[in-house]
């Protein structure tokens, strides 16, 4: 595939946000003003890439966010709670209205993971990071989604477990080497 193509098909205009992420923004989150664009249709689209420009090249690289959210998770999983809420509060206070900004404070682990992930699922919007996620979090029942898509009037479903999150190896590595084919 060209890039002129993969390019035009990743587009700000063509990439449509799901409604259930959309509303996961609270109203006083910067997020759903600076980087959503409603369509005609009611749906909701990307205004642009990570430097605000519109011509469909989305930042992938490594930014401060997700040094920030890293480093909540690990903090939170490690028992850290008090240093997990530091590091959401570090990046959020940028990203909540300064008069309605509350910090976040957990009681639990559980508790600070779940807002961790779910803050984590909100900013790192377009950045090619999403399938990774799902891919390391499908084997923790609390934060494995099944993953659903509708094309037409079939609906295909994505569950946990299933051995399509395997990728395969290219024939070639296979035929010259020892490697077995990831079962599929």
């Amino acid at each position: 595939m060209s890039t002129l193509m993969l390019q035009f098909q990743l587009a700000p205009s063509r990439c449509k946000i799901d409604t259930i992420l959309y509303n996961s923004y609270a109203e006083n989150d910067l997020r759903k003003v600076i980087l959503f664009k409603k369509n005609t249709d009611g749906s909701y689209t990307v205004k642009g890439s990570y430097d605000g420009s519109y011509a469909g090249a989305f930042f992938n690289g490594i930014a401060t966010d997700e040094q920030y959210l890293i480093l909540a998770e690990c903090n939170a999983r490690m028992g850290l709670i008090e240093k997990a809420s530091s590091n959401l509060n570090t990046l959020l206070i940028k990203r909540i209205a300064t008069a309605s900004f509350i910090p976040k404070h957990f009681t639990s682990n559980a508790e600070a993971l779940d807002e961790i992930l779910k803050e984590r699922r909100k900013e790192m919007i377009v950045r090619g990071l999403r399938w990774s996620d799902i891919r390391r979090l499908r084997k923790e029942p609390n934060y494995s989604p099944i993953l659903k898509r509708k094309l037409g009037n079939k609906i295909f479903e994505l569950l946990p477990n299933d051995k399509r999150y395997n990728t395969l190896i290219p024939t070639k590595i296979i035929q010259s080497s020892n490697l077995t084919q990831n079962d599929r």
